[in-house]
């Protein structure tokens, strides 16, 4: 049987849960299924969820973090609130407009995964899976980014109750060409991780304004722009946000696959925490980009 342990939060800001993320794939040995329901943006206070989501949270107080600024740093403030997160090795300038970037007041990560550039915001939910590729329930798969993606496919089927399909490494609206979200692997010896950026509602207009559209596109996309590129998944799915969620955590269940909210996990939670507050402003892993 495979355990997974379940970390809900919610409102985290990207840069602290990527921190997060990449301390629970490098410096712990479980597998890990995470959700944060909401991203916060870069000066906001953050803390667990509550409900069916709720299996444990990071002991987040406000102090803990830079306090808002009073003004935006420039005149437009539709974008406060939104972070533009970058794969690892995409190159800024053929991502983000970073003039449009500052302008809106929007910050740029750079994560410590690859894939490409996404939008997120209090309305996108990151779904992140930690597996040791010799586990039983992953053993087939082979720790490349086509193989994992497929795994994680089938493994959410049930939650996505037919509504979305893997396309080109992509998932996308089924029967349709628009995608829904972003995705992102770290592949390190022995240990996988797989990110997806759900995009439950978004700002389409901020989103095309600071994402480029990239030169190597899916066959699918074609030379569509966002706006026609992009769906969100309250337009479709039948239920709120918190049955999305909660279809994400039983999802794993029809395998043979149990949950885990053990002590222990929240301690090693504890140190993500930690880590994440000290790397924050040290250039290794995940980062803010300059503008």
């Amino acid at each position: 049987m495979t355990l997974l342990s379940v970390l809900c939060l919610r409102h985290v800001p990207a840069l602290t849960y990527l921190h997060i993320e990449e301390y629970l794939l490098r410096a712990t040995s479980k597998n890990w299924l995470i959700i944060n329901d909401g991203v916060a943006s870069h000066d906001s206070s953050i803390g667990g969820g509550g409900g069916a989501s709720s299996s444990s949270h990071l002991p987040f107080h406000q102090n803990d973090l830079p306090r808002p600024s009073p003004t935006p740093r420039y005149g437009d403030s539709a974008g406060i609130g939104s972070t533009a997160i970058l794969g690892l090795g995409g190159k800024l300038h053929e991502w983000v407009d970073t003039h449009e970037a500052a302008s809106l007041n929007v910050p740029v990560i750079r994560r410590f995964t690859g894939g490409g550039a996404v939008l997120v915001d209090t309305d996108t939910i990151f779904v992140s899976t930690i597996m040791n590729d010799s586990d039983a329930a992953v053993a087939h798969v082979e720790p490349y980014p086509g193989p994992i993606m497929q795994f994680i496919s089938e493994l959410y089927t049930p939650a996505w109750k037919g509504l979305l399909t893997l396309r080109e490494n992509d998932f996308i609206l089924t029967n349709t060409n628009k995608k829904f979200g972003g995705n992102a692997q770290a592949i390190t010896k022995g240990r996988w991780l797989q990110h997806t950026s759900v995009l439950w509602d978004t700002n389409v207009d901020v989103m095309t304004r600071v994402l480029r559209s990239p030169t190597r596109r899916p066959k699918y996309r074609g030379t569509r722009e966002h706006s026609d590129f992009v769906v969100t998944l309250k337009d479709v799915w039948d239920g709120d946000r918190a049955s999305f969620v909660d279809a994400v955590l039983e999802a794993p269940m029809r395998y043979d696959v149990r949950w885990s909210c053990a002590p222990e996990d929240a301690r090693e939670v504890l140190k993500a925490y930690e880590y994440a507050r000290a790397h924050t402003n040290v250039r290794i892993g995940s980062k803010e980009v300059p503008l």
